[in-house]
């Protein structure tokens, strides 16, 4: 699977789940936990001000990973 640059989060977030859906055949709840945990570190960016996908860097990760 290939994200373009410049997609939102809610995008990339949406075509990632489509993927695991259609591609992987994972169950209705390891889609459910992925899109809640995906869901989580797309506000966390959006209270950093990282409005698409590319403008996350390794930094913003690691800082949003509980230690």
């Amino acid at each position: 699977m290939i994200l373009s640059v410049g997609l939102t989060f809610d995008i990339a977030v949406q075509q990632f789940l489509d993927h695991l859906r259609v591609e992987r055949e994972l169950s209705v709840a390891t889609l459910a936990a992925y899109g809640h945990d995906l869901a989580a570190f797309s506000r966390f960016a959006a209270a950093k001000n990282l409005a698409e996908l590319a403008s996350v860097r390794a930094v913003h990760i690691l800082e949003y990973l509980p230690r």
